[in-house]
């Protein structure tokens, strides 16, 4: 995952941000993106059921064994979308939010544009949100339906229409379990390069000039 130091430093000192908080979902047993941003004075949430880890990951973030909300979720783990995790702690500014969560983006948008069961979500919940690192997965196994593709879809709306802007992406090959079920037709149609299924694109605030391509 990426992060853009210059708007990093921007979000912890300049008054109108306020204090510097990020969210970080699926951390599973590496968690030095997270350690590395809470040493530049960022508190911290992090975020994984699959694991267990103290409370107190370092002197200002927190772990939390709750996941982040899929479609047609049927998991037996504790979900919370970063809408509500922002609204129920009252977080103003988010510097960094950072979401690695086997799916979980194609759900996304519906806890934002408040089409899901999930309480406390924010239609505006993007427009707080300063740097946004995810991994996507292009594959059928990820997105077995036309509602998967579609979520992904609205998540690029929301996060072009909040001001976020595509700066880099690093993709590479899925696990061979999960690369060989292939590109959805959707995606092929759309013109998306499934060729390696796992993308970890950042979105940030940053100049026109400064964004370098698209998604696909």
């Amino acid at each position: 995952h990426f992060l853009c130091r210059n708007l990093l430093a921007a979000s912890t000192s300049c008054p109108d941000y306020g204090q510097c908080n990020f969210l970080s979902y699926g951390i599973n047993l590496d968690f030095s993106f997270d350690t590395a941003l809470a040493s530049h004075g960022c508190r911290g949430f992090l975020f994984d059921p699959t694991v267990s880890h103290p409370f107190h990951i370092t002197d200002n973030s927190v772990f939390l064994k709750v996941g982040a909300p899929l479609l047609n979720d049927t998991s037996p783990w504790a979900s919370s979308s970063a809408a509500s995790v922002a609204t129920a702690m009252a977080l103003e500014r988010i510097a960094v939010l950072k979401m690695d969560c086997e799916g979980c983006e194609y759900a996304i948008s519906d806890s934002i544009l408040c089409s899901s069961a999930e309480p406390g979500c924010d239609r505006h919940f993007f427009d707080k949100v300063d740097q946004f690192t995810i991994e996507v997965h292009t594959l059928t196994a990820f997105a077995p339906t036309a509602e998967h593709v579609m979520g992904l879809a609205k998540l690029l709306w929301l996060l072009d229409e909040s001001g976020l802007k595509f700066v880099l992406s690093e993709d590479g090959a899925c696990s061979r379990n999960h690369q060989v079920t292939g590109c959805p037709e959707e995606f092929r149609t759309a013109g998306f390069d499934c060729g390696l299924g796992c993308k970890n694109p950042l979105f940030a605030r940053v100049p026109p000039t400064a964004a370098l391509g698209a998604l696909a």
